[in-house]
């Protein structure tokens, strides 16, 4: 009988506390990332520029009022430098919402050596954690094209980048 009880709390533990544990785990890693698909082709941009942040981030650009988020598929050097792949997504606000493209929304990706810009869709900001401790989150969608006029659909847009302290960063276009 106690051999019974032993393997039923063995089991018990296997099957029920453990993938608790492990789910409690993942949720308090920290996991930065811009994520989205190309014509098809998927996308994850987790890398900041070295000499400003070393994963995917945010700041507002408070004389702007605005917001930018950037991220690079591997680690590269200086902001000012184009990584093979990366976005980078400006708002124009600094709360959660909608943000249509125009006059609110503005994305770029460089994509194998081709640069691309948000010509139609939005990007939802779901979430603007705390200065210097929180995070950004939200969705993005649209269509993209690059200079030579070639349109590409941008699907599965997601990301969740660290906050910086404002005006961290400061994009020289």
């Amino acid at each position: 009988m106690m051999k019974r009880f032993i393997f039923a709390a063995v089991i018990f533990l296997g099957v029920v506390l453990v993938p608790l544990f492990c789910f409690a785990a993942s949720c308090d890693s920290e996991s930065y990332y811009i994520t989205f698909t190309l014509d098809g082709t998927a996308y994850e941009c987790n890398y900041g520029a070295t000499d400003v942040n070393e994963v995917a981030f945010g700041n507002v650009i408070s004389g702007e009022g605005q917001i930018i988020f950037i991220g690079g598929a591997s680690s590269y050097g200086a902001s000012t430098e184009e990584p093979d792949v990366g976005i980078m997504i400006m708002l124009n606000g600094t709360t959660t919402g909608t943000y249509v493209y125009g006059s609110h929304a503005m994305i770029m990706i460089f994509a194998d050596g081709v640069g691309y810009e948000l010509v139609s869709g939005s990007v939802i900001l779901t979430v603007a954690g705390e200065a210097g401790s929180g995070t950004y989150e939200g969705t993005f969608s649209g269509v993209v094209m690059d200079e030579g006029e070639n349109s590409l659909n941008l699907s599965n847009g997601s990301f969740r980048v660290q906050r910086l302290a404002d005006n961290t960063y400061f994009p020289d276009l």
